[in-house]
């Protein structure tokens, strides 16, 4: 049964008997939210939270192979073992190489990997920024979703990139901060939602009219979206295969169109 953060299992043997209990240890809870480089903890320097594992209320050491603590003893009836799983809030960084996600931080507490959506913050996402050093808190939320753990906190909403050759600095605007598990997400309308968030305003976009905006068009196909024209994504480069595009090709000779539904 659970107690909190602790897991309780209550032994009832027929008979005492020797064996090797293998209590799972998830790799979050030691501080890898993966079992490879692909994503790291960024506040690992502050410690991780131990992981307490006890026999009949007395701690024993980790035996950690293979993801699983080992707990080889005789077992009698009613022996009862408690394993308690810290469950911080932590800031989890890409690997450098992945481009999407490159300047950005998602959140995980626990096994639950986090989002927001638009529904908490305005209508919009894409201008939110979640800096390095902004406080975090849970709260329990027993009307939301049958019951859930949100995280809250301060964001910034960026409100003018600023114009760096002018020397003009972005405008910044402190805005509460509301992120539900990533599972439960979609459940209360349609509105933007986001995982990764940029921690600098390097990374944030101002909505603009085109945002909320629906795009068609007389021509759609398995590399070419109406949405790309309403994006507000900036292209690098037309050869990027991974930038989302709109494009007539190859119909010659056609009457083709684009337009624009705007809410108001």
């Amino acid at each position: 049964q659970r107690q909190g953060n602790a897991l309780v299992a209550e032994f009832q043997p027929d008979q005492p008997a020797r064996f090797t209990l293998c209590v799972r240890i998830p790799g979050w809870a030691q501080g890898r939210p993966v079992p490879s480089d692909l994503y790291r903890y960024v506040d690992l320097a502050a410690g991780q939270p131990p992981v307490e594992l006890r026999v009949n209320g007395t701690a024993v050491q980790l035996d950690v192979q293979q993801g699983h603590a080992r707990l080889d003893r005789q077992w009698q009836p009613g022996d009862v073992v408690t394993l308690t799983l810290p469950m911080p809030i932590r800031r989890v960084l890409p690997h450098p190489e992945i481009a999407a996600t490159r300047g950005c931080v998602a959140l995980e507490r626990g096994p639950l990997v986090y989002c927001i959506e638009g529904v908490d913050h305005g209508g919009q996402v894409c201008d939110l920024i979640l800096a390095d050093d902004a406080p975090l808190t849970t709260e329990q939320r027993p009307d939301l979703f049958g019951g859930v753990t949100v995280l809250r906190g301060k964001a910034l909403r960026l409100q003018d990139p600023g114009d760096p050759t002018r020397d003009l600095a972005p405008r910044l605007v402190a805005t509460d901060f509301l992120a539900i598990p990533n599972y439960a997400w979609a459940h209360r309308g349609i509105s933007p939602m986001t995982v990764w968030l940029p921690r600098t305003p390097a990374g944030a976009r101002v909505p603009s009219l085109a945002t909320d905006a629906t795009a068609t068009a007389s021509h759609t196909g398995e590399r070419t979206t109406p949405d790309a024209l309403r994006d507000d994504v900036p292209v690098v480069s037309s050869g990027d295969p991974a930038a989302p595009r709109f494009t007539w090709y190859d119909h010659r000779g056609t009457t083709e169109w684009v337009q624009y539904d705007f809410p108001t």
